[in-house]
């Protein structure tokens, strides 16, 4: 038989190296190793050989389906596939990885144009499950907000497609809804694999290396799970948590107009707060903040403080200097803003008790031209 014009190019190639050199048991074997990487392509399955063959064809509704299965007659070709399937692996490969074989290159052409005649059967089967349409899925204007809606989304997606999966969602997410993107990429780094997450980190790796854009920065934080803000290199880390830590500084919060004026971007930094670099660099730009301008400290108390502190279990020494000073001093609106760590147990609020119990507001001096003005 002249393999170059009677089996299918990709095939040939598998097969070729072995077939040439006369290696016919092996050439058999290439074949066999083919099909089972085409089905494993073609259904996103990790398994082999009969295990695989019966998850991909077998069953009432089949992960792959060579016709549409609406006669007893489509069934029993269904059911036939599965069956050669089967007996590739029961009669062909199997054997011949237990035991020597010597086979002659009569075998080689006759189990080689077989195996070509099966992968035509599943290069036209139907797979239930295509990335263009799991994506609208993941896009949908209904998408549920909740853990659960994305597990489950995210145990649609085949073993094997999760990282491509992961790549088009990622390309595409400045064309979704942050929040519900944010449930099914947490949903996703759930179950893929290690490799995969590893490989999927890289990718926003190179982006985040170069990128001047905010927005692409804000959704990349948003959309990786926080914990895994720890994988990327340090380049990476430093460089975005000094951005975010710049635009702090900048930071202004109005509170007559309820409005931020300036350092939106830095107010993502809140969510890595347990997993940062600079963290001490963070704490010196939230203390100037605490202690500046009124739009300064607004801003501080709005975005930052009280979930730093509700984060950060281990009280830092300066802080707690800058926060029991203003206390002292009679803040008001820092006594309301660390309220809410008084319904837990917190060390912060253990380190800053006797400020905050013996809180006393400051006393703001009327003028004569003012006393009557109520507002």
């Amino acid at each position: 038989m002249n393999i170059e014009t009677v089996v299918s190019e990709p095939l040939r190639r598998a097969v070729k190296d072995s077939y040439e050199r006369r290696d016919f048991t092996a050439a058999i074997m290439d074949a066999i190793y083919f099909l089972g990487d085409a089905i494993r392509e073609r259904s996103g399955l990790d398994s082999d050989g009969v295990a695989l063959i019966g998850q991909a064809f077998g069953g009432k509704s089949p992960m792959l389906k060579v016709n549409r299965l609406e006669t007893e007659s489509e069934r029993n070709v269904q059911e036939g596939v599965e069956s050669m399937l089967r007996g590739i692996y029961k009669a062909i490969r199997n054997p011949r990885s237990h035991e020597k074989h010597e086979d002659t290159q009569q075998d080689a052409d006759a189990i080689i144009l077989f195996v070509d005649y099966l992968l035509s059967i599943i290069g036209k089967s139907t797979t239930p499950f295509t990335i263009p349409d799991f994506l609208t899925s993941i896009f949908d204007p209904d998408f549920v907000e909740s853990k659960r809606y994305a597990a489950l989304l995210a145990a649609k997606i085949p073993e094997r497609r999760r990282f491509e999966v992961f790549i088009e969602a990622y390309r595409l997410k400045e064309t979704g809804d942050a929040k519900k993107l944010g449930y099914f990429f947490k949903a996703l780094f759930d179950v893929m694999s290690e490799e995969d997450r590893k490989r999927a980190l890289e990718a926003v790796t190179a982006e985040l290396e170069t990128t001047q854009d905010e927005s692409t920065i804000r959704l990349s934080i948003q959309l990786i799970p926080a914990p895994y803000w720890e994988h990327f290199p340090e380049t990476v880390r430093l460089r975005v948590e000094n951005k975010l830590i710049k635009s702090v500084a900048q930071g202004k919060y109005s509170a007559a107009t309820n409005k931020c004026l300036a350092g939106a971007f830095g107010t993502w930094i809140s969510s890595l707060f347990n997993h940062m670099l600079l963290k001490d660099e963070f704490i010196g730009a939230l203390a100037s903040k605490i202690t500046g301008t009124a739009e300064e400290r607004e801003y501080a108390f709005q975005y930052l403080l009280f979930s730093f502190l509700n984060a950060t279990h281990e009280p830092d020494d300066y802080l707690v200097m800058i926060l029991e000073g203003r206390l002292q001093n009679g803040d008001a609106r820092l006594h309301k803003a660390l309220r809410p760590l008084t319904y837990g147990k917190s060390l912060w609020l253990e380190r800053l008790k006797p400020a905050y119990e013996g809180f006393k507001e400051a006393q703001i001096a009327s003028s004569p031209e003012t006393d009557e003005v109520p507002f």
